[in-house]
């Protein structure tokens, strides 16, 4: 187990002397990807990554939308950019380009470490070929959209934690070793962005049951199974959540919530450096569809709750002044920028 042996140790000592950072850690360079059935603590999903440390700068997690599979491969700039941006390898490579920057503000981040890992999470479920559904993250619908709204106790934080840990221990150079996820990106494109609604839900409630045997993401980012019964040691520390071009085909797109954005707001001055920041990336497409106007509704309520509780969130739409369109939509994958402002 990457840290089982000292987690017993850590007991009663301080947090300054409990905390293990990038810099303790050996670091070993891999270049592993590929794609694998990951097993997670609420079931299997398919996972496809790009490894390239156990200690990277960054580490990225993408959950997309739904499918577009029927799309006629008909040569056009339209269809090919969906169907280019629908494919997890080429999602992997956009998001490890755009994530390496130093100004990220890893912990980890030195010179000739710039190493970004990938993780794209495959939907549970397809219905009908298309519906994208994460019923191992949260309560679906046979579309895909959260059956019960979004839960504070739920399972979306073990799973996560859990698939990473699966997938990084498939690498055998990396298997033993001590990880280091540096700073924890989460991206939800279109649909994906409910799984992100429900990790913010669970993160909101301060606490993420866990048993000893499943990984956790300790609040210093470290990798372990750790048999801690301190709940604050079973907390996934989320640095940065992107939605991207986010909606559904009913409410439930953004969270409105009051009081968990309160209480994510409540949880910020005990993470001092590395509170959480909250970027919302979107185009004409969703936020100004005159038949879904409640998704544009939905995203200025968050945002506008956020900002009421000094919460860091950042709003940015591209292509204004375009048609809308389901290319566009493809498309803000490309466009979103990712920099703090």
């Amino acid at each position: 187990a990457m840290m089982a042996a000292m987690m017993g140790s850590m007991r009663g000592m301080s947090e300054s002397s409990t905390r293990v950072h990038a810099r303790s850690i050996k670091q070993v360079r891999v270049e592993a990807a590929g794609s694998m059935r990951a097993r997670g603590t609420f079931g299997t999903d398919m996972v496809w990554y790009s490894i390239k440390s156990n200690t990277p700068a960054s580490t990225v997690v993408f959950f997309g939308g739904d499918k577009c599979d029927d799309i006629a491969n008909s040569a056009t700039a339209d269809d090919e950019d969906i169907l280019r941006l629908s494919k997890p390898e080429n999602i992997i490579a956009l998001l490890q380009e755009k994530f390496k920057s130093p100004a990220r503000g890893s912990q980890n981040f030195t010179v000739g470490n710039e190493c970004v890992n990938v993780f794209v999470i495959e939907p549970t479920r397809v219905q009908d070929g298309v519906w994208s559904c994460f019923d191992n993250f949260m309560e679906s619908t046979r579309s895909g959209e959260p059956t019960k709204g979004y839960a504070q106790q739920g399972k979306a934080l073990l799973q996560l934690s859990s698939l990473l840990r699966s997938t990084m221990r498939s690498v055998p150079e990396i298997e033993k070793e001590l990880c280091d996820l540096g700073r924890t990106v989460l991206v939800g494109f279109s649909k994906g962005g409910v799984v992100l609604n429900q990790m913010l839900a669970e993160l909101s409630a301060g606490t993420a049951k866990s048993s000893s045997s499943e990984l956790q993401l300790q609040e210093d980012g470290d990798m372990s199974n750790g048999n801690s019964q301190d709940d604050s040691e079973k907390r996934v520390l989320i640095d940065e959540v992107h939605y991207v071009d986010a909606g559904l085909n009913s409410r439930g797109a953004y969270l409105t919530h009051p009081e968990i954005i309160e209480n994510l707001s409540g949880m910020q001055e005990h993470r001092r450096d590395r509170a959480l920041k909250v970027f919302l990336h979107g185009t004409p497409r969703q936020w100004r569809d005159r038949r879904r106007k409640w998704v544009g509704d939905e995203k200025d309520r968050m945002v506008a709750l956020m900002r009421k509780n000094k919460m860091s969130v950042t709003e940015r739409i591209y292509m204004e002044e375009e048609e809308a369109s389901l290319a566009m939509h493809f498309r803000c994958l490309e466009a979103m920028n990712v920099e703090q402002e």
